[in-house]
């Protein structure tokens, strides 16, 4: 159940992350803000940021800020 949710949450960022930005933005972008919305949630919550956060989530997440 819970795979099930992540996947359709995937696709659904997917979708929106598409309407805004157009075709050149997909599903890696879509699981960068997943890692990015989530990670966060989860080590804010056990007090585990460092500030520090992996280089290929960056790129992906700066193809977002070329349109």
């Amino acid at each position: 159940m819970v795979t099930d949710e992540f996947r359709e949450w995937r696709e659904i960022m997917e979708q929106c992350l598409i309407s805004v930005y157009g075709e050149e933005v997909g599903k890696k972008e879509a699981e960068a803000m997943m890692i990015l919305i989530s990670g966060t949630f989860l080590c804010n919550y056990n007090r585990a940021l460092t500030g520090q956060i992996n280089d290929n989530i960056i790129g992906y997440l700066a193809n977002l800020a070329k349109s």
